[in-house]
């Protein structure tokens, strides 16, 4: 049975609920939002954890001794596999936040900053419509091919001496994106193997987030 953590419970995370439970009508879904100290009406067998998203993940085995790994669903506005590794590697010792450098954001497409210093990316020049399915190979709108797939993109890049780490973004349903727990752990193990300064990205084939960190 496939398992399903949605993270957030606003307009993306209700769009989440429902197109999961469509595309998968016997898994198991957690939600998780802070905002709310009681599950609202409507939810069905869906479990409701309200706490911060962060907290839950550090709370619970991302890789059950089985071997299985639940899906984590993004829903919230924060880069919620950058926070995660950061949390894991504050209790370890030395974390220090950058700014993404300035030197790689021409090699990126259609970029915006954030507050802290990440950069958030598009191949779409446009808004996208809710219900895109990720064709292989065109883009639902244009027809077109993509330039690249994100992910792979993100990947090789290189700059000023960081190592590029990416969290793939999978398509779970429409409009849905998600990625196995153990996908975080990967990413942490390579961080504390080799310790230096290390961009960290979520990325589907056409959006992502980067963020840049030291330890």
């Amino acid at each position: 049975m496939e398992r399903f953590w949605i993270i957030g419970f606003g307009k993306v995370g209700r769009r989440a609920l429902r197109r999961l439970r469509k595309r998968f009508p016997d898994a198991a879904i957690t939600i998780v939002e802070p905002r709310y100290p009681r599950p609202p009406e409507g939810l069905g067998a869906a479990h409701w954890y309200s706490g911060d998203g962060i907290a839950f993940l550090l709370e619970n085995p991302l890789i059950d001794e089985d071997g299985s790994s639940p899906w984590i669903v993004p829903a919230l506005p924060r880069h919620l596999a950058y926070e995660w590794v950061a949390a894991r590697l504050r209790e370890r010792g030395f974390f220090k936040p950058c700014a993404v450098p300035e030197k790689m954001i021409p090699q990126l497409p259609n970029t915006f900053k954030g507050p802290e210093g990440q950069v958030y990316m598009s191949n779409a020049d446009f808004i996208c419509p809710e219900n895109c399915n990720e064709p292989k190979k065109k883009c639902l709108v244009t027809g077109k091919s993509r330039p690249y797939c994100l992910y792979d993109h993100l990947a090789r890049i290189e700059s000023e001496g960081y190592r590029s780490l990416v969290v793939r973004s999978f398509q779970l349903a429409p409009g849905v994106g998600g990625y196995r727990g153990e996908q975080l752990t990967t990413i942490l193990s390579a961080v504390q193997i080799q310790p230096g300064k290390y961009l960290v990205s979520t990325a589907s084939k056409c959006h992502g987030v980067m963020h840049a960190f030291e330890t």
